[in-house]
């Protein structure tokens, strides 16, 4: 709860996505950033 998630080819500007956020009315809290991991369609079966 309270999470969003943004997918992106190029990093994303941090004090950019902030000042965006904050422009709506959101309070952005921690930000991260990982590779993303295309899972395949039988992932769930390997834990």
């Amino acid at each position: 709860k309270g999470e969003t998630v943004i997918l992106s080819d190029e990093p994303l500007d941090e004090n950019k996505l902030r000042e965006t956020i904050n422009a709506t009315g959101y309070q952005v809290g921690d930000i991260t950033s990982a590779p993303y991991e295309k899972k395949g369609p039988f992932s769930f079966l390997h834990k």
